[in-house]
């Protein structure tokens, strides 16, 4: 896979979904540069994702500066990387008429609720992948860099949509917290209602 080369269409949905990134998250995610592990477990060990939905965790609200990573394109039957996108963005963790919304970075405009996501979080790389795996935080280095297994963690979902020059695309947003200064997850985008689909890597750090 890593030998596709980028079509003008999938090249498109790149353009147009380049903030977005869908369900199956078994394509994995960009790694950053996750902090070192600390000796001990972190915040989000001990949170749950119910704690964080009714107020009970307002060390994770706030300001965050958003690093959205490298991710995958799938159009036309071929799968092609997504490059880092570089710049950090503010995002917006906030409680609003007890219901915690994320507004800025990833979401293209307005807000979006996020809710508690209980099937699980796979971030490890499947074979064929065209992503280095030296460029992508897997499960285990996600669970080091916690200080406990990753699903335990607090994991959220939320999504929406937007038009773009391309047309309607469909996103869904999928974060663990590891702590009160980082949250980790993807963006799925979908194009079109499944004309090609994006999936990036997206990071809140603080």
């Amino acid at each position: 896979m890593s030998r596709y080369t980028r079509a003008p269409a999938a090249a498109a949905l790149c353009l147009a979904a380049s903030m977005a990134l869908a369900q199956d998250t078994s394509d994995g995610v960009e790694a950053t540069d996750l902090p070192a592990p600390d000796a001990s477990p972190s915040i989000g060990c001990t949170l749950t994702a119910d704690a964080i939905l009714a107020g009970d965790a307002p060390d994770v609200l706030g300001t965050y500066q958003t690093f959205m990573g490298v991710g995958v394109a799938t159009m036309s039957g071929r799968t092609v990387p997504l490059p880092d996108q570089g710049a950090a963005d503010p995002t917006t963790l906030s409680m609003v008429n007890d219901a915690l919304f994320i507004s800025g970075g990833p979401v293209f405009e307005g807000e979006v609720e996020l809710r508690a996501w209980r099937d699980g979080l796979n971030f490890d790389l499947p074979e064929g992948s065209p992503l280095d795996p030296e460029d992508v935080a897997q499960n285990d280095q996600i669970s080091a860099e916690a200080g406990c297994d990753i699903d335990t963690l607090p994991q959220l979902q939320g999504g929406g949509s937007y038009t773009g020059p391309e047309g309607e695309v469909d996103f869904d947003l999928y974060f663990v917290v590891l702590s009160e200064r980082l949250t980790y997850g993807i963006t799925v985008g979908t194009l079109n209602g499944g004309e090609g689909v994006a999936r990036r890597i997206v990071e809140l750090r603080r």
